[in-house]
């Protein structure tokens, strides 16, 4: 489970460095950090939309039926 979190921290760090590497030139160094940290946000939101979409309709189907299933 270990090399599984490394894997992770390990693609995430390259994916901040990414971002980091692009934003230095144009912006300060302390720009750099929070524009890329926003960046990487926004990036793994956008990858997780899909499965917090399916969560809530399928929470807000459950929400509906549930009347049902008591009685």
């Amino acid at each position: 489970m270990g090399q599984l979190f490394n894997s992770l921290i390990d693609a995430l760090g390259y994916v901040l460095n990414f971002f980091y590497e692009i934003l230095v030139p144009p912006f300060s160094v302390g720009w750099g950090y929070g524009l890329a940290i926003i960046l990487l946000t926004i990036s793994i939101n956008v990858v997780v939309f899909p499965l917090t979409l399916k969560q809530t309709r399928s929470t807000r189907a459950f929400t509906e039926i549930q009347p049902k299933i008591k009685k």
